[in-house]
């Protein structure tokens, strides 16, 4: 049918009728199948639970006591929750991804699930929210959730985790979140293998509204650490270039030992002119102060001057169309569907 489909004309009136009626048939066959269900052997078989795995991340010395003190709170019998907190852009996120990857090689877990939460300082998607982290963690357990109601896949997730050996990571929280609600057994009494890391920008948050027993704060990177990261990304040439190495490391400290802003700086000056960055050093100076609640000035001023310097008007409007999207991951064929739809590029 997709071979006659090419070779038919869509001004060809009678080929079109003919190919539709022959359309509307199978559909018919279809649906016929579909109703007598008569399926005694599936039709399928179900996927294996699915696997997470994080990329290596840089172990820096300033945080490798507080990761060693994560992990021995995570082997603790009595502790069931604990909080991480720092300012945005401080590598909170790459610190948990740590966690889960150590915890899996430690074989601590049967299994690892990390969710982002950032929707949760918009009050109006609790709910989808909730129903979002049931739906992931189901699907790390390959537990399927085919009750429609909130109220009734809390229940079956519940039961569920209460015999799992897990460790649950929630990222970027920015307002509670009732794990009761979602399923997540939280009481003293309930499954002390569920265990639970949470990250915010407040420690308020995690010790009061998010019960955590144990809180650790994540620090700015020492200037060693920012520099080697800089590094990394920009090439070890910069170390040999009297001309271009001293603007560098001025630029570095702009950056002021926040992952965030120098992965984002370094990135957008690769492979630039000395004129480039001496140019990028000015700007970053000048930035001006915002008042952004709980974003540093640093970490706007490095993500505006690199927004500034996109290459192209297209590049800039796909940039603050992922601004506008959802919080989390972005599907590529989603962000081209509405990329497309609002005519975003000139040439297609």
């Amino acid at each position: 049918m997709k071979d006659e489909k090419n070779k038919i004309s869509c001004f060809n009136l009678k080929s079109r009728y003919q190919l539709g009626r022959q359309a509307y048939k199978k559909a018919q066959v279809i649906v016929g199948i579909q109703e007598a269900r008569d399926f005694p052997d599936g039709i399928s078989h179900c996927l294996p639970p699915r696997t997470v795995t994080f990329k290596e991340y840089e172990a820096f010395e300033s945080r490798a006591s507080t990761l060693s003190k994560i992990m021995d709170a995570l082997k603790d019998k009595k502790t069931k929750k604990i909080g991480v907190w720092g300012m945005g852009g401080v590598g909170k996120t790459t610190l948990l991804k740590q966690v889960a990857e150590q915890g899996k090689q430690q074989n601590l877990f049967t299994t690892q699930v990390y969710v982002q939460v950032s929707w949760t300082r918009e009050a109006d998607k609790i709910q989808q929210g909730n129903s979002d982290i049931q739906q992931h963690i189901a699907e790390m357990l390959g537990l399927k959730l085919e009750v429609q109601t909130i109220l009734a896949r809390e229940g079956k997730l519940m039961e569920r985790l209460k015999k799992e050996k897990i460790l649950i990571v929630l990222d970027d929280i920015w307002k509670e979140v009732n794990l009761e609600e979602v399923g997540i057994p939280s009481k003293d009494d309930d499954n002390k293998d569920c265990k639970k890391v949470m990250a915010s920008r407040e420690e308020d948050l995690l010790r009061k509204d998010m019960g955590a027993q144990v809180c650790f704060p994540i620090q700015h990177l020492q200037e060693k650490e920012s520099w080697y990261l800089f590094k990394k990304i920009v090439g070890d040439s910069v170390e040999n270039n009297v001309e271009l190495r001293p603007t560098a490391r001025e630029v570095v400290k702009e950056c002021q030992g926040l992952s965030v802003a120098i992965v984002t700086i370094a990135k957008a000056l690769k492979d630039e002119s000395v004129a480039e960055w001496k140019n990028a050093l000015h700007e970053l100076r000048i930035s001006a102060p915002t008042n952004i609640r709980e974003v540093d000035d640093k970490v706007y001023g490095c993500l505006e001057w690199s927004y500034n310097h996109l290459k192209g008007d297209e590049v800039k409007s796909l940039f603050l169309l992922c601004g506008s999207l959802p919080y989390g991951d972005i599907w590529m064929d989603e962000l081209l569907s509405y990329a497309m739809g609002l005519d975003l590029f000139d040439h297609i």
